[in-house]
């Protein structure tokens, strides 16, 4: 793919990365829009189906904090949009500042994003996070970010321009 600053067949799949992302915990004027932190650790996809594990963390007000598991996929739009769903399950911490009652918590997102010449991935995401019905109230809470995507190593051979 010239002119991406990816070789040809390499996609941010291919190799892991880190990504740093800054927003709000929750889109909802009564909660006074809480900032959200986070970084992620993505696993290179291995399978079949591209899915790319993740390791992440956001953080929070007053101790408000989400620590997960993810997979994601990226589907391409285009030579340098991506769109990339997500399902992630993991610990929060809701340090009494949006209505996430449960400990157990489940997030699923979307996220637009774009390669840059550079090989960086810029984005904004959506996220929902909740207990997915399996307390009552089921509770819960909207996210946006702006992530920015550093991919670590090299890319593989086999995506590599001849």
């Amino acid at each position: 793919m010239a002119g991406t600053g990816q070789a040809s067949g390499d996609t941010p799949a291919h190799r892991p990365a880190v990504v740093l992302s800054a927003g709000t915990f929750a889109l909802v004027e009564a909660y006074d829009y809480p900032y959200r932190l986070g970084i992620q650790y993505r696993f290179a996809a291995r399978c079949g189906w591209s899915l790319e594990p993740g390791l992440g963390a956001a953080f929070g007000p007053d101790g408000m904090a989400f620590l997960y598991l993810d997979l994601q996929r990226d589907f391409r739009l285009g030579e340098r949009w991506f769109l990339t769903p997500s399902l992630a399950a993991g610990y929060f911490s809701n340090g009494d500042e949006i209505g996430v009652n449960e400990q157990l918590e489940f997030q699923s997102a979307i996220a637009l994003s774009r390669v840059l010449d550079s090989g960086l991935r810029v984005g904004l995401a959506v996220h929902h996070v909740s207990n997915g019905g399996l307390a009552s109230p089921n509770n819960g809470t909207e996210s946006l970010v702006v992530f920015v995507r550093y991919p670590l190593g090299r890319p593989t051979l086999s995506a590599r321009n001849p």
